[in-house]
């Protein structure tokens, strides 16, 4: 745990395992005690009660049981860091740069897409053409479903 960042183990909930899941939670939560936070995750947490807690992480690594395989972390960031802004398609999308060491990513997943073969080439090229050819580039498995 890096100051004001937690990393978590993506949940993926099949609808039967949701109890079992928020229990490992909430003993967690109880486990990994307040010492090390930072002001801001602590400014954030307190005043909710476990469940509320468990609500916020959950939303922010709860997926679908379809993605189990990728055995995704996330990081949940508390900080009071500038958040900024880009545009994809007609929406506007916050986002908070961070810096992370180019031997942390290990493995891109290319997501369910219209051309994923071509996804991928693009992806690798990029990589190999920053100088991180050591990233493995995979397909998802789920299928695309086009809308």
């Amino acid at each position: 745990k890096a100051y004001g960042t937690r990393l978590f183990k993506c949940f993926y909930d099949n609808g039967k395992d949701i109890r079992r899941a928020l229990k490992q939670w909430v003993d967690k939560l109880e486990i990994d005690n307040l010492d090390q936070e930072s002001p801001y995750e602590k400014t954030l947490l307190n005043g909710l009660n476990p469940s509320q807690v468990i609500t916020f992480l959950l939303l922010f690594i709860a997926k679908n049981h379809s993605y189990k395989y990728e055995d995704e972390v996330r990081a949940v960031l508390f900080d009071d860091s500038p958040v900024k802004y880009r545009v994809s398609g007609n929406l506007i999308i916050p986002y908070k740069e961070i810096c992370l060491p180019k031997e942390s990513l290990q493995e891109i997943i290319v997501g369910p897409c219209n051309d994923p073969s071509r996804t991928k080439e693009s992806i690798t090229g990029y990589l190999n053409s920053i100088g991180m050819n050591h990233v493995y580039v995979s397909n998802s498995l789920v299928p695309y479903r086009s809308k």
